[in-house]
């Protein structure tokens, strides 16, 4: 399991990441909110802990950014801060624990093994089995053919993120294109289908479907 801690106080990051390591396979470092979510899209780490207060972006932005097209990761979040304000966003952004600093070594790894818990509790049931022998695991945002991790774009990770559901009838390709940029961007359909074919090209033809009138949608193979 991979944890990415973002904190700017290197010597409380360096001290708190050997306090976890026996905790996790891997423990990635970021040392501010834009090293943070770089990171994130490039390790897609089961576990997020992170401080508010932090240079270039806050912490409470990276998460923001991140919920966008990612509920399913867990947020931890170790700050100073106890303000109200900030604990009612936690709430709405479904951050699985606020932890306040200073606090005791032990409730903090307790509070960390309960997020590992949680996650592996869930894990089994997070694979998602496409047509042509494709599978899309929404615990760990990976794609996988025959046991074997296919690279995804961005894009293609956002795609499946949020569309790639038994829940989502169909998407059209506004709903796409507002997946992947800015609502200040105007609407181009032509790099949306572009977006697709390569994805169709790099995967199967199956495994996403038109379905006529409507839109699109991942197809998903009952088990």
């Amino acid at each position: 399991m991979k944890l990415l801690f973002v904190e700017d106080d290197e010597l409380l990051r360096k001290s708190y990441s050997v306090f976890l390591e026996d905790l996790f396979d891997e423990i990635i470092e970021a040392q501010d909110g834009k090293d943070g979510l770089e990171k994130y899209y490039k390790y897609r780490p089961d576990i997020i802990m992170l401080d508010i207060s932090m240079p270039h972006i806050n912490g409470m932005d990276v998460i923001k950014e991140i919920r966008k097209n990612d509920n399913d990761v867990t947020i931890i979040i170790l700050s100073a801060h106890s303000d109200k304000a900030y604990l009612f966003d936690a709430i709405e952004l479904n951050i699985f624990k606020y932890l306040v600093k200073p606090l005791p070594r032990s409730l903090f790894k307790e509070s960390i093994a309960k997020a590992i818990a949680s996650r592996s509790e869930h894990e089994k049931n997070d694979l998602i089995y496409l047509d042509d022998g494709f599978v899309w695991d929404s615990f760990n945002k990976i794609l996988k053919k025959d046991n074997e991790t296919v690279d995804i774009t961005k894009n293609e990770y956002k795609i499946l993120s949020k569309f790639c559901n038994k829940d989502i009838h169909y998407f059209t390709l506004m709903d796409l294109f507002n997946c992947i940029y800015d609502y200040s961007e105007e609407f181009n359909e032509n790099k949306i289908m572009m977006i697709l074919k390569r994805f169709r090209k790099k995967t199967s033809t199956k495994i996403i479907k038109n379905i006529y009138g409507m839109g699109y949608k991942f197809n998903i193979i009952n088990r």
